[in-house]
């Protein structure tokens, strides 16, 4: 009816205090209102894992009360260290270091035509000759 009954009232939407992930920790160690972000920070030796599956490193309090997923901590391998590379004291040791694969590059046909158009034509400019390109050059740096 657009107005207030009596023994109702509104209360704020909340979400319990966030609770870190293993060798995680969080900003904000309180419950937050609806709306709010807390940022997840990983020990050193571990690094943010679970971003690629939808996880946040700032996961936000929802209206249900819950909170999005947040990412975890995942142990860093160190690298085979050779004699010249300092060791690196922001990894775990004992975890088999892997290289994390190349992104997927796609390259078009287009692009592929483009390209090779282009080989074709190396000496021509990409841009329209101007005054200031027949003016005489002051001197040259010869190395």
């Amino acid at each position: 009816s657009g107005e207030w009954e009596r023994g109702k009232w509104c209360e704020p939407i909340r979400c319990n205090a966030y609770n870190p992930p293993p060798h995680g920790s969080v900003d904000i160690c309180e419950p937050v209102m609806a709306g709010t972000r807390v940022t997840i920070t990983c020990a050193n030796g571990y690094a943010p894992a679970g971003q690629w599956r939808g996880a946040r490193q700032s996961p936000k309090c929802l209206p249900d009360g819950t909170f999005e997923r947040g990412i975890t901590c995942e142990p860093r391998p160190c690298p085979k260290v050779t004699k010249n590379m300092p060791r690196d004291v922001g990894c775990v040791q004992g975890i088999p270091f892997s290289k994390p694969p190349p992104p997927e590059v796609k390259v078009s046909r287009k692009q592929v035509k483009d390209w090779e158009q282009d080989i074709k034509h190396l000496s021509q400019f990409d841009y329209d000759p101007n005054v200031f390109d027949q003016e005489p050059r002051p001197y040259e740096i010869s190395t």
